[in-house]
Parts: C-alpha cells; sequence; structure tokens
C-alpha cells in the first residue's frame, strides 16, 4: 500500500504536466485548426479519465486496507474532488465545454491530490507500524 501512495505522489505531478500540456495545446487549435482541437479535447478528456480512474482506486483501496480516520476522511473528500472532475471530463468528452476550460479545475485539483497522497502515504506509515507491534505482542502470548 505504501508503494501505492508513492506512485500516486508521482503521477499527481505528472498529472499536473499532462494538464497544463493539453490545455495549452487546446487553447491554441482552438483559433486555428477547430476539428483538430476537437479531437485533442477528446484524448485529453480520456487521459484525464484515466488518472481519475487511478485516483477513485488508490481511495477506495484506502477504505479497505487503513483503518484510521483521517486517511477514511481524506478518502471521502478525495472521492468527491475526483467525481467531480470525473464528471467534468465526461462532458468534455462529448463536447459539452473544452478541455482548457475544465484544466483550470484540474490544475487546482492537482496540488489537492498531492496532499492527500501525502497524508495517506504517512497514514499509510503509521497503521502498518502499529500492526507490526500489535503481530508483536499477540506472538508473544
Amino acid at each position: 500500500m505504501i508503494l501505492t501512495y508513492i506512485l500516486s505522489i508521482v503521477l499527481s505531478i505528472v498529472y499536473g504536466v499532462v494538464i497544463v500540456y493539453f490545455a495549452d495545446e487546446i487553447s491554441g487549435l482552438r483559433w486555428f485548426a477547430f476539428e483538430q482541437a476537437r479531437s485533442v479535447n477528446e484524448i485529453a478528456s480520456i487521459v484525464s479519465e484515466a488518472f481519475n480512474l487511478f485516483y477513485v482506486l488508490v481511495f477506495c483501496f484506502t477504505f479497505k486496507y487503513i483503518k484510521r480516520t483521517t486517511s477514511l476522511v481524506i478518502s471521502i473528500i478525495g472521492l468527491s474532488i475526483v467525481g467531480i472532475a470525473f464528471l467534468f471530463n465526461l462532458a468534455a468528452i462529448m463536447n459539452g465545454f473544452w478541455f482548457d476550460h475544465l484544466g483550470i479545475f484540474l490544475i487546482f485539483m492537482t496540488p489537492v491530490l498531492l496532499a492527500f497522497s501525502i497524508v495517506n502515504l504517512v497514514q499509510a506509515v503509521i497503521y502498518n507500524k502499529r500492526s507490526v507491534v500489535n503481530q508483536k505482542t499477540i506472538d508473544d502470548l
């Protein structure tokens, strides 16, 4: 589980870079090559959905494996934020609006996901240490 949170920290930084790249690309293409901008818009939304799916899985695994109150609350908030991003991405895939407008929300969401990943990593380390101590105590009896 600890490796998952480390991967989550790295992917949140990569996610921010990908969002900025696609938002800038679509913003430039929209005025000169409208059809190409629409296809890049769909690709950007699908890539963003893949990142969102990863974070949904991470937060769901947190519910199952880490039984600390802080991690559970952060996972609920994280699932809510990622759920909103998921709905926005669906609207962008269906050409409801442009990814460069959605990118503003996603850029602000990236540091939040980074912070949640760091806190969950710390909570997982604490939970694992506590589990090892409890296991040793049971074995001593």
